[in-house]
């Protein structure tokens, strides 16, 4: 890889013995610091690398000790070459060369994205593999991917997830007084045995199976992912949350029998192809915006007062599950040092962090509701709510001035941020 700390160091001024193996003469400012790695070492397996000659590296560091000791005019130079090289890694040489360019051509990349090459066939039956009528972002994502995609030239069913993996259905069943969309309540994440979920998808023949993919949900022990792969339908999978060390053990599952991937968010997109064991073709790999259902028009003055917050006081709104990787405690303690500020003017904050429901018993996810719930008791300008349903989530978001997604690390951040 980038050898980076190389770099570092001899913008400091500090010069490197390192190996002339892949790009580490590339990033040395003086190639004859650089040593042969001429060593057979015999790994555990039988493996033969080659490493570093030592007498090479003590007779280097042994010439770099005289001369500080002795030449400080070849130490000055140096010095001065060192700084000299490192500056051409510098960020404003590396983003004038390569990382401008690099974002105008992702740019064009965006909205000219290469068409899936697969050959066209009728799809008159849609089947969507996810939680279902759950409290659950990906259960209400699919129920509104349902609900737009079925029609008069198109069926569309839901392998959903049972409410416990003791008791998995073939039976039909409607929810939301809904006859179009039949739902099938045939596997758990929890349960190992896929016979009831492949025998509902062999009974319904549907043309795509359309895997509505989250880590929580689909965890890499369970044997559900796999055994689609022997499913005749086309088969795609969209991943909601980015997590690249997760790409890789996903796809050492899936990547043989996905027709097509699905992101949200274009930093996966690009990271899919790295981690696909045998290869995945781009133009399979498809970058589409979340999006929502039309949640209509909302007067934010009316929905300001219908929730008693004068109209010139910052509203600021955040909502999602409670989970450390969500970053709630944070904003809740950042509101608190701001509402102690004599200086920061009158604002009123509005977290729904609801746990999620298999998290119910998780001692750390009680703890920190705990703490999250201490932190907003002590300020009246902080309100820490339960989980809210789509209308009041509506509603939030309508009269807010603010909306908030405080995730702690941009690779966390989820697909509908």
């Amino acid at each position: 890889g980038f050898g980076i700390f190389q770099i570092e160091a001899q913008a400091c001024g500090v010069p490197v013995i390192s190996t002339n193996f892949g790009p580490m003469p590339e990033l040395n400012a003086d190639l004859n610091l650089c040593v042969p790695s001429n060593r057979d070492v015999v790994m555990p397996g039988g493996i033969i690398v080659k490493a570093p000659d030592w007498e090479q590296i003590a007779l280097r560091l042994n010439g770099l000790y005289n001369e500080q000791a002795t030449d400080g005019v070849a130490i000055a130079d140096r010095w001065h070459n060192c700084k000299k090289f490192a500056k051409g890694y510098s960020i404003e040489k590396v983003w004038g060369d390569i990382w401008a360019n690099f974002l105008g051509w992702e740019e064009e990349i965006m909205h000219e994205q290469t068409p899936v090459m697969l050959e066209p066939t009728e799809c008159n039956h849609v089947v969507l593999l996810a939680t279902y009528d759950v409290k659950c972002g990906i259960a209400t994502y699919t129920r509104m991917l349902a609900e737009q995609l079925s029609g008069p030239n198109t069926k569309v069913s839901i392998l959903a997830e049972s409410e416990s993996p003791f008791e998995l259905s073939k039976e039909k069943i409607h929810t939301h007084d809904d006859e179009s969309i039949d739902v099938y309540r045939c596997w758990n994440r929890r349960n190992p045995d896929p016979t009831a979920l492949l025998e509902v998808v062999y009974e319904i023949e549907p043309d795509v199976l359309h895997i509505q993919h989250e880590w929580q949900l689909f965890p890499s022990t369970n044997p559900v992912l796999p055994n689609l792969g022997m499913m005749t339908c086309r088969k795609v999978m969209t991943i909601h949350t980015p997590d690249p060390p997760g790409l890789e053990r996903l796809h050492s599952q899936v990547s043989l029998f996905i027709d097509v991937f699905v992101t949200h968010w274009k930093e996966t997109s690009q990271n899919i192809p790295l981690y696909c064991p045998y290869g995945f073709p781009h133009s399979s790999i498809q970058t589409i915006k979340h999006g929502i259902r039309n949640p209509g028009l909302f007067d934010a003055y009316e929905k300001k007062k219908e929730i008693g917050v004068p109209s010139k006081v910052p509203l600021f709104f955040t909502f999602g599950f409670t989970s450390t990787a969500k970053g709630t405690k944070e904003l809740l303690q950042a509101a608190a040092l701001a509402s102690e500020d004599d200086e920061c003017p009158h604002f009123e904050l509005i977290v729904s962090a609801g746990v999620h429901p298999e998290w119910v018993n998780d001692p750390a996810i009680q703890a920190y509701t705990r703490e999250c719930a201490e932190i907003a008791s002590k300020h009246d300008n902080i309100h820490l709510l339960g989980y809210l349903e789509e209308e009041e989530i509506d509603k939030y978001a309508a009269a807010c001035d603010y909306l908030i997604f405080p995730y702690r690390l941009p690779m966390q951040v989820n697909s509908a941020s």
